[in-house]
C-alpha cells in the first residue's frame, strides 16, 4: 500500500510543512453539489436502512403508508460532528484497482508518503499531544441499493469507489475544521504531478513495493 494526498499546488506547502487540514466528517454533505468529486450527502451518516415502506399512525389508530420511500433512509449520530478527517488516495496491490482520471479534479499535485509507518507515528504523536484519539483505514464501499446497517466514517457508498480513499479520523474535535500539526514531512515524502500517478502505480507494482501497512505498525 502507498498513500498520496492529491491537492492543488497552492496547498502542497502546508501539507509538506506537516500542517494537515482536516474537515469535519459531515462537511462533504454540505458543500456545493456541483463539486462532483467531493460532494457526498451520506458522508458521516451512522446507519443506512433499506425500508419496504414508511408508516405513521393516523388519528383513528390505524397505520397509514406514506409511500414514495427513497432508499436508503439514513440516520446521523451527532457524535460524528466531533470527528475530523484527512482523505488520502491509496495505491494498492489489488488486481481490480486502477487510477481513475476523475481523481485529477482533486488537484494537479500529489504528495507521496514514502514512509507510511513513520507518517503514522507522527499522526499518533500529534493527536495525543492535542488530547485526541486517532484511527485510520481504507474506506469500505457499500452497495447503496442493498446495504442496510452500519455506516460510519470508514464506509461510503460504491459510487465513490473510484477514489480509493484511505482515511485518517481524529476524534475529539469541536465541530469545526482543524489542523493537525505533525511536523515537516519532506523527509518522508515526494511531490509529483497527479497525472503521473498511473505511471507511479505501475512502477511500484513492478518493484513489488506495495505491501499492507497498518496504523498500529
Amino acid at each position: 500500500m502507498a498513500l498520496l494526498k492529491i491537492l492543488p499546488e497552492e496547498g502542497a506547502e502546508d501539507f509538506l510543512n506537516g500542517s494537515l487540514y482536516m474537515n469535519t466528517a459531515t462537511y462533504f454533505g454540505r458543500i456545493d453539489r456541483t463539486d462532483e468529486v467531493r460532494f457526498d450527502p451520506h458522508d458521516g451518516v451512522h446507519e443506512a436502512i433499506q425500508a419496504a415502506r414508511v408508516e405513521i399512525m393516523g388519528g383513528n389508530g390505524e397505520w397509514l403508508d406514506l409511500g414514495g420511500v427513497n432508499n436508503p433512509i439514513t440516520v446521523r449520530n451527532y457524535a460524528s460532528e466531533r470527528l475530523n478527517v484527512l482523505c488520502l488516495y491509496m495505491i494498492s496491490d489489488r488486481d481490480c484497482d486502477a487510477f481513475d482520471s476523475r481523481n485529477l479534479s482533486f488537484g494537479d499535485k500529489a504528495i507521496l508518503i514514502n514512509n507510511v509507518p513513520h507518517f503514522f507515528e507522527r499522526l499518533r504523536a500529534a493527536a495525543a499531544s492535542d488530547g485526541k484519539k486517532i484511527g485510520a483505514g481504507p474506506i469500505e464501499y457499500m452497495d447503496k441499493a442493498t446495504h442496510s446497517g452500519r455506516m460510519g466514517p470508514f464506509r461510503k457508498f460504491h459510487i465513490h469507489s473510484y477514489q480509493n480513499e484511505y482515511r485518517i479520523v481524529v476524534d475529539g474535535g469541536t465541530g469545526s475544521a482543524c489542523r493537525l500539526e505533525v511536523g515537516d514531512l519532506r523527509d518522508i515524502s515526494a511531490v509529483i504531478a497527479s497525472s503521473g500517478i498511473p505511471q507511479l502505480w505501475a512502477a511500484m507494482r513492478r518493484r513489488g513495493a506495495l505491501k499492507k501497512v497498518a496504523l498500529s505498525d
